[in-house]
């Protein structure tokens, strides 16, 4: 039987460090460059994350400690200027703090709920849900991003993409 909870725990968990290893070899010049018809830039996404994350954390956390909170809805900040690292470094330790919040969550706590401005009546596994689908998109419109400038895997490690499905899925995918 699957545990949700605590696959989106280690989902949150493993965010940072994907971002990480995906953004390790990127240059501050390609984390600051808009490519193509991208509406941010790598860093902005970044940024976004952060920015999401310092949201999603104050929502759960009212919603924790209050009875139906109004969570209101907030615009996008602008992005453009900010140090990656110290962007990178915040996300981090703010996601592993949420981590650790969820990680200490009574199975009750979870049900709970607040009332958003948009979207209305949301419990705390919505948000952390939303959150984890949230993070996908983003890493891959990142990716997608780095592709455009860089030679797929495939390429690189001189072996082509059927050899690499041949292999089929891992036990992960099961």
């Amino acid at each position: 039987m699957y545990d949700e909870k605590r696959e989106l725990i280690s989902s949150y968990r493993a965010m940072p460090e994907t971002l990480g290893v995906l953004l390790q070899d990127v240059t501050d010049d390609e984390t600051a460059t808009r490519r193509g018809d991208a509406e941010w830039s790598i860093g902005e996404i970044v940024c976004h994350l952060l920015d999401a994350e310092q949201r999603t954390f104050e929502r759960v956390t009212r919603i924790r400690d209050e009875d139906q909170p109004t969570l209101p809805v907030y615009p996008d900040d602008e992005y453009r200027g900010r140090s990656l690292a110290r962007t990178l470094e915040a996300f981090d330790r703010l996601r592993n703090e949420h981590a650790r919040l969820l990680e200490n969550l009574g199975r009750e706590a979870w049900s709970r709920t607040g009332r958003h401005e948009a979207q209305g009546e949301l419990s705390i596994l919505d948000i952390t849900r939303h959150m984890a689908a949230h993070d996908a998109e983003h890493l891959a419109q990142i990716a997608r991003q780095l592709r455009r400038d860089r030679p797929a895997p495939a390429q690189r490690h001189g072996r082509s993409r059927n050899a690499r499905r041949s292999n089929g899925p891992g036990p992960a995918h099961q």
